[in-house]
């Protein structure tokens, strides 16, 4: 009977998705993405999906391998999983919420009765990248400042040394000038006294 049950089950159409999420606090994490809810509700839901048999049989030995299972997943901190008594079948790791994900959804059992599943997802690896890309992007907005200002030293030492020269150049063409002057004034000069005995 149990085997038919078994197979039976194993014939049954994908599962339903309706996992509910219970816990994210959105104001203490709100560059959570919705991809990480996503991901422990339908974790969450295979989970149930793969532990319903074994709650059924009673086997807590199943039950504790699903959860291991789901334990290899580096965002998985915890999970529990209730008979349609309300009778725990089994847990694995932590299962205190504070600045995670849980997610609580049903174990659809065969006798029509539900059981129930709750997940609890950690943040902290979305946590540790979001701090990453916030270093990387500090260092790259440093970068492009100090380039920025290494650029701006440059020209306008540049447009210093070009208005220098320029002063330079007015100076010089103002003293040619002056000299070209005192030049005409002497051959003209002399040329008057040449042509006047």
């Amino acid at each position: 009977d149990c085997l038919r049950r078994l197979l039976r089950r194993a014939r049954r159409p994908a599962f339903r998705f309706n996992a509910k999420l219970l816990q994210h606090d959105a104001t203490a994490e709100p560059h959570l993405p919705a991809a990480l809810e996503h991901k422990a509700e339908n974790q969450a839901q295979l989970i149930a999906y793969t532990i319903a048999p074994a709650i059924e049989f009673g086997d807590p030995e199943l039950v504790a391998e699903a959860f291991r299972g789901a334990s290899r997943d580096s965002d998985f901190v915890g999970a529990e999983a209730f008979d349609e008594t309300g009778r725990l079948a089994g847990s694995q790791g932590s299962l205190t919420p504070d600045g995670r994900v849980v997610v609580e959804t049903p174990i659809e059992l065969e006798s029509g009765r539900a059981g129930k599943l709750r997940l609890v997802m950690s943040t902290a690896r979305i946590d540790a990248t979001m701090h990453e890309q916030l270093l990387v992007g500090i260092g790259i907005a440093g970068t492009i400042l100090m380039l920025g200002l290494g650029v701006s030293l440059w020209i306008g030492r540049t447009i210093r040394e070009i208005t220098l020269l320029m002063e330079e150049n007015e100076r010089q063409r103002a003293a040619a000038e002056a000299a070209n002057e005192v030049k005409s004034r002497f051959l003209a000069n002399m040329s008057h006294e040449i042509r006047t005995p």
